[in-house]
């Protein structure tokens, strides 16, 4: 079993978080993360250490334009990963979002509001350079 545990310090805008675990069988404490984020309601931008050797290291970043459109992007120094997208709200009932990765993976989702209670989605992921590998996917959800 692990023992875990946080600590948060929020100042302001920005959080600091540190979760450090403990394994009891091994009775040892495992190398701690280190997660700071900044959020203004427009700027929003996150990093996060696993352990404290800067192997694995992942940050986002996402910026709201307007009430309609938002921009994103994220990194990853494990594995050298990357992606960048952006959503757009046509108004209150349609809007769609993109992502393209690395890895040359596109995918584009549009999204419909029947009505309060039920929406229309609809998907479509390809493999830009090999564009033989596609999916497309279309959901009702209820609720």
């Amino acid at each position: 079993p692990k023992l875990a545990g946080a600590a948060v310090s929020p100042h302001g805008k920005v959080k600091g978080e540190t979760p450090p675990s403990y394994n009891t069988e091994k009775a040892q404490l495992a190398e701690p993360s280190l997660a700071i984020r900044y959020d203004d309601g427009e700027h929003s931008l996150s990093a996060v250490s696993n352990g404290f050797s800067g192997e694995d290291v992942t940050a986002s970043y996402s910026q709201t334009i307007n009430n309609k459109l938002e921009l994103s992007g994220s990194f990853s120094t494990k594995g050298n990963r990357y992606s960048v997208g952006g959503a757009y709200k046509f108004d209150d009932v349609n809007s769609v979002r993109g992502k393209i990765d690395k890895d040359g993976i596109l995918n584009v989702g549009v999204s419909h509001q029947l009505s309060p209670a039920a929406a229309l989605n609809g998907g479509f992921m390809i493999d830009v350079h090999n564009t033989d590998k596609r999916q497309l996917g279309l959901t009702i959800t209820l609720s």
